[in-house]
């Protein structure tokens, strides 16, 4: 079956949101008023973000090759 190399990432990043949502209704359950929470959930969320579709656009993170291709072999090699 195909994966994507961006897979362990996405799943990394379903995961932290998993556990954002988490912390803030614990947060909630311990009586710290949602708009307390909220406005700075959302602007962490914006900032990482932001940052990662930096990276991506910039081309600083790039996927894993494929098992099995010839990416980074030198033409007579």
């Amino acid at each position: 079956m195909w994966r994507s190399p961006y897979a362990p990432l996405l799943g990394r990043l379903v995961a932290a949101i998993v556990w954002g949502c988490g912390g803030l209704a614990s947060l909630t359950a311990l009586g710290i008023p949602a708009a307390i929470i909220v406005p700075i959930a959302a602007t962490v969320a914006t900032v990482v973000g932001l940052t990662l579709a930096i990276i991506f656009a910039g081309g600083l993170i790039r996927p894993a090759p494929v098992a099995g291709s010839r990416a980074g072999v030198p033409v007579g090699g």
